[in-house]
């Protein structure tokens, strides 16, 4: 018998190319994995925001048209935020008052649980039919409307003349 050909090594990987590739993979992995969260923080913040824009310009939009609520009179539409919350009141006035005080509630909108409203007690409020748009009952400036989740934050900012931003 020829030893030579006994001896003979055949193909294949060694366990420390097999051990090396799969921490490769793990790495791998575990980068896409911490991204994948910081990227769903980042969406749940842009969807709260845009969600909060399209609330301030349906509040807008119901005061431009004059939407009426059943046989009430209605003096404008606003928003009515507190500091440190996950929710927002919409809300219409049956009076001159340009504040939430004393007001109707439309809806109260609950943002999702992480997100909170960190630096503003304010209310946007419009009246139509222009609409002229009062922040904190005062027709001038601006309110900026800060939402945080985490340590990331996103800004919505209406100004005086109706312009809603984020």
């Amino acid at each position: 018998m020829n030893l030579k050909k006994i001896n003979k090594i055949e193909g294949g990987f060694s366990l420390i190319e097999l051990i090396v590739v799969c921490a490769i993979i793990s790495i791998i992995v575990g980068v896409v994995l911490l991204n994948f969260r910081g990227f769903q923080t980042k969406d749940t913040l842009d969807i709260a925001a845009r969600t909060l824009a399209s609330d301030l310009r349906w509040s807008q939009n119901a005061a431009m048209s004059g939407l009426s609520q059943g046989a009430n009179k209605v003096y404008g539409y606003g928003i009515h935020f507190v500091q440190n919350t996950n929710n927002y009141i919409i809300f219409y006035n049956q009076n001159s008052s340009k504040t939430y005080g004393g007001s109707s509630s439309v809806r109260t909108v609950t943002l999702p649980s992480k997100i909170t409203i960190t630096s503003v007690t304010a209310d946007v409020y419009f009246v139509p039919p222009d609409p002229t748009t009062y922040l904190n009952n005062n027709p001038s400036g601006s309110v900026t409307i800060e939402l945080s989740y985490g340590t990331n934050k996103k800004q919505v900012i209406v100004n005086s003349s109706g312009l809603i931003s984020y």
